[in-house]
């Protein structure tokens, strides 16, 4: 009887038997997958634990790495980010602990949005630039600054800024070396971008494009390269050369008893000085401007050309060379006049030189090549031959 009995309920029990590790097969299917969606998810997932993350966002995200302290070189390199958007992109540089300098990248954008990075540390800090445009802002410790493409605006401070691509070029620049401790500013960038700079002695290479660039405080050689540039000094001894295109120079109403030199090369260029600044207008037609101030050194212009016809009218520049005079303010009682002195020719305002052409005879000079203009009235005054 109880065999009877065991083989009525065995096909039962091997029913729920199977119907049991179907339901843990089916358990352990969907802790599985749950795992699974916990790793594939994640699409923006942290740097720091996936290496392999590269921190791009898929609209106007950005993941941003602050720089871990800690780290043996002391220099951290956050992530560079996609920018997709037309917004702009901080990028902040971290804290090293040893060597104390940073590494930020900007961001990729090639469209609209500029990418704004900035040291965040005044040990110093690497800044490279993307592709697309970037506002690149140094510390007051020794940067290492590339603009790279774009339409870059840079601005400098104080230490010794270098841009990998030009430390051959200081090796002669200023008389300094590499290895001195002196504050040289050294950049480099293509298109077009506007520079201060700052405090130190600056060594500013454009590079190709448009360019504006102040040098700021200190005594700095700024370079337009190719391109139509403007170039202006604020304080010290500097030298600024135009290179190819019709660039403007201007050194003039900053600091006093600090000369400058300034070379527009290639092209048809305008320069202005004040101060005993020396001038050279380069291959084209150039026009040249001294600002005068009562005890002044007069400014030297080394290649005034007298071979192009006079201009018919004084208020524009035409084909031929030309001086202007600026001066505040000017009363018909103060004698403006031009006299061969040796070799050159001067321009005197009440008996003070103001202006010398070397290796000019006063009898090629046309009269309204060499005109004064009172700033305050914006008239235009030829000089008497003496």
């Amino acid at each position: 009887m109880l065999g009877l009995l065991f083989m009525a309920f065995l096909p039962l029990a091997l029913v729920i038997g199977l119907n049991d590790n179907s339901d843990d097969d089916d358990d352990r299917a969907s802790d599985e997958t749950e795992m699974d969606s916990d790793n594939t998810s994640d699409t923006g997932g942290d740097l720091l634990d996936d290496p392999s993350d590269t921190g791009s966002g898929d609209e106007s995200d950005q993941d941003m790495n602050a720089g871990a302290p800690g780290d043996s070189s002391g220099q951290e390199t956050p992530s560079s980010g996609t920018d997709d958007s037309s917004d702009e992109d901080p990028t902040a540089a971290g804290t090293g602990d040893k060597i104390g300098q940073d590494t930020t990248a900007g961001g990729n954008s090639d469209t609209s949005g500029q990418d704004t990075t900035a040291g965040a540390t005044d040990q110093g800090t690497r800044l490279n630039g993307s592709n697309g445009p970037n506002n690149l802002v140094g510390t007051d410790g020794s940067d290492t600054i590339h603009g790279n493409g774009g339409d870059d605006h840079i601005w400098l401070k104080g230490g010794d800024d270098i841009d990998e691509s030009a430390r051959s070029q200081l090796a002669t620049a200023a008389g300094r070396s590499y290895s001195t401790q002196a504050m040289i500013d050294t950049f480099e960038a293509s298109d077009f971008f506007g520079a201060n700079g700052g405090a130190g002695d600056d060594w500013i290479d454009a590079g190709p494009g448009d360019d504006a660039i102040t040098g700021g405080y200190g005594d700095d050689t700024l370079r337009g390269n190719s391109g139509d540039d403007f170039l202006m000094e604020v304080t010290g001894r500097d030298s600024l050369d135009g290179g190819y295109g019709n660039d403007t120079l201007f050194a003039a109403g900053f600091n006093r008893g600090e000369p400058d030199i300034l070379d527009g090369n290639a092209g048809n260029d305008e320069l202005t000085g004040d101060d005993g600044d020396t001038l050279t207008g380069g291959e084209g037609t150039d026009h040249f401007g001294a600002l005068y101030v009562s005890g002044y050194d007069p400014v030297t212009i080394t290649d005034f050309d007298t071979t192009a016809p006079a201009n018919d009218d004084p208020t524009t520049l035409d084909d031929n060379e030309t001086l202007l005079i600026t001066v505040e303010r000017y009363s018909a009682s103060q004698d403006f006049f031009i006299s061969q002195t040796g070799s050159d020719v001067t321009a005197f305002l009440d008996k003070e030189p103001v202006a010398v052409l070397q290796n000019v005879k006063l009898d090629d000079i046309h009269p309204d090549s060499v005109l004064l203009r009172d700033d305050f009235l914006g008239w235009y005054h030829t000089p008497r031959v003496a």
